[in-house]
């Protein structure tokens, strides 16, 4: 009987063994299908920002400056997206509320054409 027991303990040993063997090799290619798929993207993004085409999804992956610039270079009539950007330039400058860098400058440069005298 105790054979039967210890049979049966190896057999479930066996079968999670099998399971966890399964599971891992799962997340491996599922890994490995994530960077194929963030290399893809990031590809996509050089291309598109090559070809300058504004799309929200490319903004995601540049930093706030440069987001800002493509923005009021390839997509002036978004003004909302503009200003957005330009008031997160501002925020992010290290002397903000005091303008000193050519970037902040250039952010309040727009959002004074827009929206001359107002609060940013």
């Amino acid at each position: 009987m105790s054979t039967d027991k210890s049979k049966k303990g190896y057999r479930v040993l066996g079968v999670l063994g099998f399971v966890l063997v399964l599971t891992l090799c799962g997340a491996i290619s599922s890994n490995l299908h994530l960077q194929k798929l963030r290399l893809e993207m990031k590809l996509t993004i050089m291309r598109l920002k090559a070809e300058r085409i504004f799309t929200p999804v490319v903004l995601k992956h540049m930093d706030t400056f440069e987001a800002f610039m493509y923005i009021w270079d390839t997509a002036p009539n978004e003004e909302a997206l503009g200003k957005e950007y330009a008031r997160r330039v501002l925020r992010e400058d290290p002397h903000y509320p005091d303008i000193i860098t050519e970037a902040a400058e250039e952010a309040r440069f727009y959002l004074q054409h827009f929206d001359p005298g107002g609060e940013w």
